[in-house]
């Protein structure tokens, strides 16, 4: 191969492959306040997915169902399975989680044709590759895990927190 089919080659990769990435597009949802608050108003200890939660817990089939008396771990199971506290922390840590990969993502590469000067017949063309230093990317992912770890232990102090409340309401 002669050097500049290799050059041409090395821009077709470097300037091309970068495209072939996959994008999802965000798809926006209508909210159904009335919807949402029937489904919250429907919730009850009958709920076939609470017993597939409980019953993967305790490790063992509970029959009949609901049980005729609910002591504290399945009340705990119950309000973990119900909470909506839970589900915000959940997603707080799991949003935690994705900015890890996205710390570590590189700069890409940018092209820019601009009219020239003195004649608009004149392409200005700017090639422009970031280049990273001083680790600063690995900063960057170093703080995104601290981020997630505290959103780890944040969806664990809720989730306690609802343990907690259980307890009370249990003891009173």
């Amino acid at each position: 191969m002669t050097s500049t089919r290799k050059v041409t080659l090395v821009c077709i990769v470097l300037f091309f492959v970068p495209g072939c990435a996959r994008v999802q597009r965000y798809r926006p949802a209508p909210l159904a306040p009335a919807e949402t608050a029937s489904s919250l108003a429907a919730r009850s200890l009958n709920d076939s997915g609470l017993r597939r939660f409980v019953e993967q817990n305790l490790g063992q089939e509970l029959n009949p169902w609901p049980p005729p008396g609910w002591d504290l771990r399945m009340l705990t199971l119950a309000a973990l399975y119900f909470n909506s506290a839970l589900d915000a922390a959940r997603a707080r840590a799991a949003a935690a989680e994705a900015a890890i990969v996205t710390a570590g993502a590189r700069p890409n590469p940018t092209i820019t044709l601009t009219p020239g000067i003195p004649s608009p017949y004149l392409l200005g063309f700017d090639l422009e590759l970031p280049i990273e230093t001083a680790g600063k990317r690995g900063k960057r992912i170093a703080e995104a895990e601290q981020v997630a770890e505290g959103a780890r232990w944040d969806f664990i102090s809720a989730a306690w927190a609802v343990r907690s409340n259980v307890r009370g309401a249990l003891a009173d």
